[in-house]
């Protein structure tokens, strides 16, 4: 693992932080619905008022090279509704390396450092979308794609996925995961 992995408490982002967070995940995907300033709001004011249980803080693990992140991944608490029960899970999102810095193991250690959260008992599983294309290397590390039906009880349909990507994957360390449906009870992230 990177020395220069650190964990980042959403809760408190500063400013010049917030803007280079932004910078990252906007060049690896600058066709975002988001603009960059709008990255930059999210990270700056969205989780200020978390007030759930203080381990499962909204967090992001970041790789900083000369105070400058390489390399990220997102993981907060997420609500979601199994059949007969609500489970908190952490939400992965936002994974990604600065593209002239792939393949470096930069990756792998963001999403090692959210998968420990399960490990450790933070939360019981990692729930995220992803493309066909990574699912091996998210297999590599422990995931597996799950074939529950996943919907939006909130959403204008709420029959419809709210997940964009090809698969649903979850890391769940030792724990059982749930069959049936999952309500993600908000939009896909």
């Amino acid at each position: 693992m990177p020395a220069d992995l650190q964990v980042v408490d959403l809760r408190s982002v500063e400013p010049p932080l917030a803007e280079s967070l932004a910078g990252l995940l906007s060049s690896v995907w600058p066709d975002s619905s988001q603009t960059f300033d709008e990255r930059v709001a999210g990270l700056l004011h969205d989780w200020k008022s978390y007030a759930g249980p203080a381990q499962q803080f909204p967090r992001a693990f970041v790789v900083l090279e000369e105070g400058q992140p390489i390399a990220h991944a997102g993981l907060v608490p997420r609500e979601v509704r199994a059949p007969g029960h609500a489970v908190t899970v952490g939400a992965l999102g936002g994974v990604c390396a600065r593209p002239d810095r792939r393949g470096q193991g930069l990756g792998v250690a963001v999403v090692q450092a959210s998968f420990a959260l399960v490990d450790e008992g933070v939360f019981p599983y990692v729930l995220f979308q992803n493309y066909r294309d990574y699912q091996p290397f998210y297999e590599k590390l422990g995931a597996r794609v799950i074939d529950n039906r996943i919907y939006n009880s909130l959403a204008e349909d709420p029959q419809a996925n709210p997940f964009w990507a090809d698969v649903a994957m979850v890391y769940a360390g030792g724990n059982d995961w749930p069959e049936g449906d999952l309500d993600l009870g908000g939009p896909g992230y």
